[in-house]
């Protein structure tokens, strides 16, 4: 294992560590995950993601997040680390900005972006808006998540994400999940969906479809931070290098 990823596994480590008494923390959970292509001998994702959020104003939270992700088709470590500034002038309605960094098969990879989370009764959504720059290249990122409590402990949730690399390839991925949490400590999820993608122009257009499981382990709070991690790359879910 290189330095690199021991570094980003150090890092999202660390998110889960006890807060400064200054701050307040909210929630902290980690992500373990295997996903697969259908359609795809070698599509395969293990992923180990993590996500901590902490109360520093009356209305204003720091939530923090860290991936590793690794896909066996083509050898290839993805890692991205992220910090998010939230505003919640109300309990139905919050509002972020984010900066991080993104490291995946050579490309370093900078990003910001803002996003917006309303909650009606048991009904949750989220959207988002990114920019970033890889190796000069300028790349173009959104998606929207919908989710829906149909018990304690039970919801189901929709999701779309687009991610435009100029003149290169276009990812876009949208499926259907749903998350059940076992106990206070532990909660299961599963995603099913496509992803397609093709080259400038609309060349080679390929869509697969894939399939995700796996647990979250909780240390404090309810484990759901307010916004979901971001990243650019990491919408793929077994893809190989995209070509900027």
């Amino acid at each position: 294992m290189t330095a690199k990823v021991l570094a980003f596994l150090m890092a999202g480590t660390a998110l889960i560590g006890t807060p400064a008494s200054a701050i307040e923390f909210e929630a902290a959970h980690a992500d373990f995950s295997y996903s697969t292509l259908r359609d795809e001998a070698d599509g395969h994702r293990f992923g180990l993601n993590m996500g901590a959020e902490y109360q520093v104003l009356s209305g204003s939270n720091v939530q923090l997040n860290s991936g590793l992700n690794y896909y066996n088709g083509d050898d290839n470590w993805q890692g991205d680390l992220s910090a998010h500034m939230i505003y919640t002038p109300l309990e139905t309605f919050a509002l972020g900005g984010y900066l991080g960094y993104e490291g995946f098969a050579g490309y370093n990879t900078f990003f910001g972006g803002l996003e917006v989370r309303v909650d009606l009764g048991n009904f949750t959504a989220q959207s988002y808006f990114q920019k970033g720059i890889a190796d000069g290249e300028e790349l173009n990122t959104w998606g929207l998540r919908a989710r829906y409590t149909l018990s304690p402990g039970l919801s189901i949730g929709v999701f779309y994400d687009s991610a435009e690399f100029p003149g290169a390839t276009n990812y876009g991925r949208s499926g259907l999940g749903v998350d059940y949490r076992i106990d206070s400590g532990f909660a299961v999820f599963a995603k099913a969906g496509r992803i397609d993608y093709s080259e400038s122009g609309g060349r080679n257009d390929t869509d697969y479809g894939f399939i995700e499981i796996g647990g979250r382990v909780i240390f404090g709070g309810n484990g759901q931070t307010t916004f979901d991690k971001r990243s650019v790359f990491g919408v793929a879910q077994g893809q190989s290098r995209p070509n900027l």
